[in-house]
């Protein structure tokens, strides 16, 4: 637990001298569980280049996904993410090419049926919460006037057994 709060601090320390600030959002889908539930993700994040290969990111997430849509059981969550990135090829050119990781934070809600009820279904309501590690694959291309496009592919392994993985394509701007 030291270190994820000693992650948490160089990556914070580290961001009030950088020079270019990002923000962007992201929509796309992942599998939660075990991979067995299909969410649609939406992801804000707020980026910041240290130097021309390492660069910092804060963002939060939030999902839903039905797990049996006849029978209205879905699941949702919110997510915490820092994490630091490594730009192999530099991050200061038209592709940027990185490799990250970093610290989580999920809260799920689960809606699932009680089997053992009565006659008529009665659902259950089930959270969790969890901590756990970011691997990501993310490559941005600038465009004109400072816009940003990505593509983000992640896998996000937690505490509880829980696993994620998906990807999003994200726009944004540089500020």
């Amino acid at each position: 637990m030291k270190k994820v709060f000693v992650l948490i601090f160089i990556c914070c320390t580290l961001t009030a001298f950088s020079q270019t600030k990002s923000l962007q959002f992201g929509l796309g889908s992942s599998f939660l569980g075990s991979g067995d539930i299909f969410t649609g993700v939406f992801e804000a994040e707020l980026g910041y280049k240290l130097n021309p290969y390492l660069s910092t990111a804060f963002g939060i997430n939030s999902a839903f996904g039905y797990r049996n849509s006849e029978l209205r059981e879905y699941t949702t969550y919110q997510q915490g993410n820092t994490n630091i990135y490594f730009s192999p090829f530099r991050n200061d050119k038209k592709v940027d090419f990185k490799l990250g990781t970093g610290f989580s934070a999920n809260y799920v809600l689960d809606r699932r049926i009680n089997y053992l009820s009565s006659f008529f279904p009665t659902y259950l309501n089930e959270s969790r919460f969890s901590v756990g590690a970011n691997m990501i694959v993310e490559t941005t291309f600038a465009l004109k006037n400072n816009f940003l496009l990505s593509l983000k592919g992640f896998i996000q392994p937690y505490a509880n057994s829980d696993i994620n993985s998906g990807i999003l394509i994200k726009v944004g701007k540089v500020f």
